[in-house]
């Protein structure tokens, strides 16, 4: 499953947003303040928000024949009450000046053969759009302005859906549940062995929503889900194999206090993950919400935030095309300041603000490289560059074991950031610390 446009609407900063997304990488690139986190959280909120009104209790809001009756009325205010409820928007959400002062947040899904299979219908698309108005406790309203089955809208949709309205509420609750906001840089707290907080998502994600770690890992080894246990081993082998190579961790329950931590094994006894270091403590959380989520798109704020971009900042970048290419994940949206995440060779969307709105343009690694030098990236991409005016054949680098490598080989290795990229651009980093040097020795001798 991938989201294959996304729109809000007066949603915060984004007052008129559209979204055209390409592939299963599309990274967020801005400074502080331009409005990364609100496309994230807008996203958030799309999800969420269709998990209510799929919900038993407000599913009658598919029925638009029904749209402008008082029954109606009572049925979005009821849904726009649950909304608030659980803290998905508030009034300060909608944007401010907004005329009328109503935001609208929607999407349209692709699913392939696989999707259809695990959901239970031949759709190859589903688009729906929400709206919101007067989002505050005293008269929400939140309603369906579209929902659409490969192009085909309500009333005769139920028609066309195997199962009816109960089938097509059951895959507006799943595609809900597709989505998982991950905030990267979280770091761990103290915990004591809890109970969910929502009866409406498994424990695990309900655990990972509320920034409970420890219980969420807990929760998973601890599960009799058998596809739960399947991603919980997953877990566990991405960190403890490489590129990271972490220790063998367990999750520890004091039987008098209940306090539960996660702890790694060492030789000489064990440590907590909240005392090896903020990189290590976020890959643990990240990787949870990633991983246990359970869902096909996941959305990660700022991952670079406490990671060491020439070590850990890559072997993280690394696992995220992992769980691409194995297919634990189909789509990836990153909000990040760090041009480390070139995970689309076509580009980021290069988001600024501009008097308080949004502005989101797609634009190319080498534009992005170019506006934002001080970042470690550009070097990779203007030697990518370079490598083009080679010939093809041309020999510019031989591996440990002698062997050669050509230009078109190195532009590909570059792009994959594979071992041999990295032993190329350490070579060429002595070399430059070796002119630099001679350069100074030469300026000290003639003076």
């Amino acid at each position: 499953m991938q989201i294959r446009r996304f729109w809000a609407r007066g949603y915060r900063s984004l007052r008129e947003l559209v979204l055209d997304p390409t592939g299963p990488f599309n990274i967020f690139y801005g400074p502080n303040g331009s409005g990364k986190s609100n496309i994230l959280d807008a996203l958030d909120a799309l999800h969420r928000s269709l998990g209510v009104v799929a919900s038993e209790r407000h599913g009658a809001l598919l029925n638009t024949q029904s749209a402008g009756s008082d029954m109606a009325r009572e049925k979005e205010s009821a849904a726009g009450r649950a909304v608030c409820d659980l803290r998905i928007l508030r009034e300060e959400d909608v944007t401010r000046g907004l005329v009328p002062a109503e935001m609208a947040l929607g999407a349209r899904w692709a699913f392939d053969p696989a999707d259809q299979r695990r959901l239970g219908y031949a759709g190859a698309s589903l688009e729906v759009e929400l709206c919101f108005s007067a989002v505050n406790r005293e008269a929400p309203r939140l309603w369906l302005s579209r929902v659409a089955i490969d192009e085909h809208e309500t009333p005769d949709l139920f028609e066309r859906v195997p199962g009816g309205i109960d089938a097509l509420l059951a895959l507006l609750r799943r595609t809900a549940m597709d989505f998982a906001r991950v905030d990267a840089a979280r770091f761990p707290a103290d915990e004591t062995l809890d109970a969910p907080g929502s009866s409406e998502e498994p424990p695990v994600r309900s655990f990972l929503h509320e920034g409970k770690l420890k219980n969420a890992l807990f929760a998973a080894s601890t599960s009799r889900d058998h596809a739960l246990r399947d991603r919980w081993k997953a877990y566990r082998s991405l960190l403890q194999g490489p590129p990271l190579c972490r220790p063998e961790f367990d999750i520890t329950l004091d039987p008098v206090s209940k306090a539960l931590d996660v702890r790694e094994l060492l030789d000489g006894g064990d440590v907590s993950i909240q005392r090896v270091g903020l990189g290590v403590a976020q890959l643990y959380a990240a990787l949870a919400g990633i991983m246990l989520s359970n869902s096909d798109i996941v959305a990660i704020e700022e991952p670079e935030a406490h990671l060491h971009a020439p070590t850990t900042g890559r072997q993280f970048r690394e696992l995220l095309l992992e769980v691409v290419r194995s297919n634990r994940v189909d789509q990836l949206f990153i909000a990040t300041h760090s041009n480390l995440f070139d995970l689309d060779p076509e580009g980021y969307w290069d988001v600024s603000v501009r008097e308080g709105d949004t502005i989101v343009q797609r634009k190319p690694l080498s534009e992005i490289d170019r506006l934002h030098l001080y970042e470690p990236g550009p070097a990779k991409h203007a030697l990518l560059k370079l490598l083009r005016y080679a010939p093809d054949d041309e020999v510019v680098f031989r591996r440990p074991d002698g062997s050669p490598v050509t230009a078109v080989e190195m532009q590909r290795s570059l792009q994959e950031d594979d071992a041999t990229a990295l032993a190329f651009l350490e070579t060429l980093h002595g070399a430059a610390l070796r002119v630099v040097r001679l350069g100074a020795r030469i300026k000290d001798a003639s003076a």
